[in-house]
């Protein structure tokens, strides 16, 4: 009798203790209906960290493509110039100004960080930026390394300078902009972007979004590109402080896998925003006070770069995927993602 009336209870207490367990997964499936994301585009589950195996070090490997490749070779006199323009100069105080306005934290002891393109000064429209990136989240060694360039960097500025640190998981490379914040287009598909010849002499603030069908067709055309690109093999120059006052990681393309996608990127979408990224970098921090820096300050910058260029020349990156993003922070990448696989080979 004892034995039965244990086994009731035991019976009992799993049959309660399955009853919560389901109307805990029923609450939770409500609430994941309730929090869903405004389009079946996005999803929730983010991607496995791809495997870090082809970040070691392939300088010897790829010396003879880098040094055969025609693109290469210009890209590298383009990260010359620009690293010699710092190191002569200094920084560019009415490039950094133009953006001043694009940032909170200016003032006092605050810490800047970029505005939401919502709260702008003119304030832009949903979605109204939009921008496919190849992200370095599957190369966790290449983003410790930028992580740690930024705060040797940082070690070396003045500390009254007001410096945005980028986000290990923001760091990307840009391949495309359809819109950009600067030059916003409802229409890439359209060779006039969708906007009226009014519209177009306006200030982006002024200019309409796109509707839902612009974007499913937009993504329907990138999905498409990406799918049948194959991977493509970057290669690390430099690192170097860009007058416009951007720490920069940047890259060459041996497979020349991103130029031809951005060639085919602007026979689809003509009516895209003028301004593209014409170089492969990844953006690390960004200088947002305008005050020069001393001598003294441009030589420990020049040689914390040029002591990571050493360690980093020749590390590659072979992403699987690119994302499609809906940018709502100004250079970011916050904001709602679409997973766009590569090829593979």
């Amino acid at each position: 009798m004892k034995f039965k009336m244990g086994s009731a209870l035991m019976i009992t207490r799993i049959t309660l203790s399955i009853t919560i367990v389901a109307c805990g997964v029923g609450t939770w499936i409500l609430m994941r209906m309730k929090t869903k994301c405004r389009s079946s585009w996005f999803k929730d589950v983010k991607p496995s960290v791809e495997k870090d195996e082809q970040n070691t070090d392939n300088t010897l490997l790829f010396k003879d493509s880098v040094q055969n490749c025609s693109a290469c070779k210009e890209l590298k006199v383009v990260y010359e110039r620009m690293d010699s323009e710092f190191r002569g100069k200094g920084l560019n105080l009415d490039a950094i100004k133009a953006i001043q306005p694009w940032f909170h934290g200016l003032d006092g002891s605050n810490t800047p960080w970029p505005k939401m393109y919502k709260d702008f000064p003119e304030p832009l429209p949903e979605d109204a930026v939009r921008i496919l990136v190849i992200p370095l989240h599957g190369s966790p060694s290449l983003a410790a390394a930028a992580a740690a360039v930024t705060r040797e960097i940082m070690q070396v500025l003045p500390s009254r300078a007001k410096v945005f640190l980028n986000a290990r998981t923001h760091y990307h490379c840009t391949l495309f902009h359809t819109s950009h914040p600067t030059d916003t287009r409802p229409d890439p598909f359209a060779p006039d972007g969708g906007l009226t010849p009014d519209q177009a002499s306006s200030t982006p603030g002024k200019r309409p979004g796109p509707t839902q069908g612009i974007l499913s067709h937009e993504l329907e055309s990138l999905s498409k590109l990406v799918s049948s690109c194959h991977r493509p093999t970057l290669v690390v120059d430099r690192v170097l402080l860009a007058a416009s006052g951007t720490l920069l990681i940047t890259w060459v393309d041996p497979s020349g896998v991103v130029s031809e996608l951005r060639r085919q990127l602007r026979g689809t979408f003509q009516g895209a925003c003028t301004k593209q990224a014409n170089i492969i970098h990844t953006s690390l921090l960004r200088i947002v006070s305008a005050d020069q820096l001393s001598d003294e300050t441009v030589k420990s910058v020049g040689d914390v770069c040029d002591k990571w260029t050493e360690r980093l020349q020749g590390k590659l990156l072979i992403p699987q995927q690119c994302w499609w993003v809906h940018e709502q922070e100004f250079s970011t990448i916050s904001g709602e993602k679409v997973h766009l696989p590569l090829k593979s080979s």
